[in-house]
Protein backbone atom coordinates (compact mmCIF):
# COMPACT_ATOMS: atom_id res chain seq x y z
CA UNK A 1 0.00 0.00 0.00
CA UNK A 2 1.11 3.62 -0.29
CA UNK A 3 0.75 6.29 2.61
CA UNK A 4 1.23 10.08 2.25
CA UNK A 5 2.73 12.28 4.38
CA UNK A 6 2.10 15.89 3.59
CA UNK A 7 3.95 18.91 5.22
CA UNK A 8 2.87 22.69 4.39
CA UNK A 9 5.58 25.09 5.45
CA UNK A 10 4.47 28.43 2.95
CA UNK A 11 5.58 26.89 -0.51
CA UNK A 12 7.49 23.73 0.31
CA UNK A 13 5.86 20.87 0.73
CA UNK A 14 6.83 17.13 1.41
CA UNK A 15 5.33 14.15 0.02
CA UNK A 16 6.54 10.75 1.38
CA UNK A 17 5.63 7.20 -0.48
CA UNK A 18 5.94 3.90 1.18
CA UNK A 19 5.68 1.10 -0.71
CA UNK A 20 5.62 -3.03 0.25
CA UNK A 21 9.39 -2.97 -0.75
CA UNK A 22 10.97 0.32 1.47
CA UNK A 23 10.03 3.62 1.94
CA UNK A 24 10.77 6.23 -0.74
CA UNK A 25 10.80 9.76 -0.52
CA UNK A 26 10.42 13.13 -2.92
CA UNK A 27 10.34 16.34 -1.54
CA UNK A 28 9.94 19.14 -3.57
CA UNK A 29 9.17 23.10 -3.92
CA UNK A 30 6.07 24.74 -5.09
CA UNK A 31 6.18 28.45 -5.69
CA UNK A 32 4.49 31.30 -7.43
CA UNK A 33 6.35 33.30 -9.52
CA UNK A 34 6.00 36.33 -11.82
CA UNK A 35 7.29 36.86 -15.39
CA UNK A 36 8.87 40.06 -16.54
CA UNK A 37 9.29 39.06 -20.14
CA UNK A 38 11.59 41.44 -22.32
CA UNK A 39 14.44 42.55 -19.80
CA UNK A 40 17.64 43.83 -19.94
CA UNK A 41 19.56 41.39 -17.95
CA UNK A 42 18.32 37.19 -16.60
CA UNK A 43 17.48 38.23 -12.54
CA UNK A 44 15.46 36.50 -10.31
CA UNK A 45 13.89 39.21 -7.12
CA UNK A 46 11.87 38.52 -3.78
CA UNK A 47 8.23 40.55 -3.84
CA UNK A 48 7.53 41.62 -0.30
CA UNK A 49 4.96 38.77 -0.31
CA UNK A 50 7.12 35.77 -1.15
CA UNK A 51 6.53 35.38 -4.97
CA UNK A 52 9.11 35.52 -6.92
CA UNK A 53 9.57 38.21 -10.03
CA UNK A 54 11.87 36.47 -12.70
CA UNK A 55 13.34 38.83 -15.12
CA UNK A 56 13.79 37.22 -18.24
CA UNK A 57 15.90 38.79 -21.68
CA UNK A 58 13.28 36.39 -24.02
CA UNK A 59 9.83 37.94 -25.25
CA UNK A 60 6.73 35.64 -24.31
CA UNK A 61 6.50 33.99 -27.79
CA UNK A 62 6.55 30.36 -29.11
CA UNK A 63 7.63 29.26 -25.36
CA UNK A 64 10.75 30.90 -25.20
CA UNK A 65 10.26 33.32 -22.35
CA UNK A 66 9.56 29.66 -20.50
CA UNK A 67 12.71 28.42 -21.49
CA UNK A 68 14.16 31.02 -20.41
CA UNK A 69 12.34 31.43 -16.94
CA UNK A 70 13.68 27.17 -16.25
CA UNK A 71 17.28 28.26 -17.25
CA UNK A 72 17.28 30.96 -14.80
CA UNK A 73 15.70 29.11 -12.01
CA UNK A 74 17.77 26.57 -12.46
CA UNK A 75 20.94 28.87 -11.90
CA UNK A 76 19.16 30.32 -9.25
CA UNK A 77 18.62 27.61 -7.38
CA UNK A 78 21.93 25.52 -8.45
CA UNK A 79 19.39 22.47 -10.02
CA UNK A 80 19.31 20.77 -13.18
CA UNK A 81 16.58 22.36 -15.85
CA UNK A 82 15.17 18.84 -15.62
CA UNK A 83 14.25 19.34 -12.04
CA UNK A 84 12.00 22.26 -12.35
CA UNK A 85 8.99 22.70 -14.26
CA UNK A 86 6.13 25.27 -14.71
CA UNK A 87 2.82 23.33 -13.46
CA UNK A 88 0.18 26.29 -13.78
CA UNK A 89 0.34 29.38 -16.44
CA UNK A 90 2.53 28.93 -18.87
CA UNK A 91 0.82 31.07 -20.96
CA UNK A 92 0.80 33.87 -18.52
CA UNK A 93 3.44 36.11 -16.30
CA UNK A 94 1.77 34.91 -13.21
CA UNK A 95 2.91 30.89 -13.01
CA UNK A 96 3.52 28.39 -10.62
CA UNK A 97 6.75 26.10 -10.76
CA UNK A 98 8.13 23.00 -9.00
CA UNK A 99 10.95 22.53 -7.81
CA UNK A 100 12.21 18.61 -7.37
Amino acid sequence: GISLHFVHHRTCHTVRFVFLGGPEERTFMRLRIIVKPNARKNAVEANDDGTLIVHVSEPPREGRANRKVIEVLAEHFRKPKRHIAIVSGTRGKQKIIEIV
